[in-house]
């Protein structure tokens, strides 16, 4: 079962996968008109009026290591994504560790969107997802974390109380984060496992 945006449709990436808008290779033009969709808040979620109450939780059976491209004042043009790739507000997008093309994409979470890869099993919500314990680190700056776990992952989005949205990583299929993501307009912040995520060096042109 296909993951997707949060509503029971099918998101803007996921309509160009079907399509065959997206190849085993990067595809900068996907990219380019799927960020600037939800930018512009026309995300096919918000054009189906699906309800923001939505969840998703997903389970990539071949993944244990992730790179988490943090962006909390969005970011100028990268070239690994394409010359017209400057995206201004805070996301923070999730790949296979080392993998920049479509291939290792696995998840986009914004201010008020979020898109999960097609590739991962739609796996049910509960338990209730809560930060694990252990040694953390929370950042505040852009950063890309590059991220090897013991398991295989599942990650989850919901929409926070206060506003914005959330990303979760579980080690498998239990209640304890190792990863928590909270993108607002105002003071987004991304808290990860210090055992099993360290800082590495970012993509060019990552800074606003």
């Amino acid at each position: 079962m296909a993951g997707r945006a949060h509503h029971r449709g099918c998101s803007s990436w996921c309509w160009a996968r079907r399509f065959g808008a997206v190849s085993p290779g990067y595809n900068p033009f996907v990219r380019r008109v799927f960020l600037a969709l939800l930018l512009l808040g026309l995300s096919a979620s918000v054009a189906l009026a699906a309800p923001r109450s939505s969840r998703d939780r997903i389970a990539c059976e071949d993944v244990k290591s992730v790179d988490l491209l943090f962006w909390p004042k969005g970011h100028g043009v990268i070239p690994a994504f394409g010359p017209n790739s400057s995206f201004p507000a805070p996301h923070m997008e999730v790949y296979r560790a080392g993998v920049t093309a479509n291939r290792g994409f696995l998840a986009f979470i914004g201010t008020a969107q979020w898109n999960l890869a097609q590739g991962c099993r739609v796996v049910d919500e509960e338990p209730f997802v809560r930060w694990g314990g252990g040694k953390k680190a929370i950042v505040k700056a852009t950063r890309r974390i590059r991220c090897r776990f013991p398991g295989i992952i599942e990650l989850k989005t919901s929409q926070l109380a206060n506003g914005g949205s959330r990303l979760q990583i579980t080690v498998r299929h239990t209640a304890a984060a190792v990863v928590d993501a909270a993108i607002r307009d105002v003071g987004p912040q991304l808290t990860y496992r210090t055992a099993f995520c360290k800082r590495v060096a970012l993509l060019p042109g990552s800074t606003p």
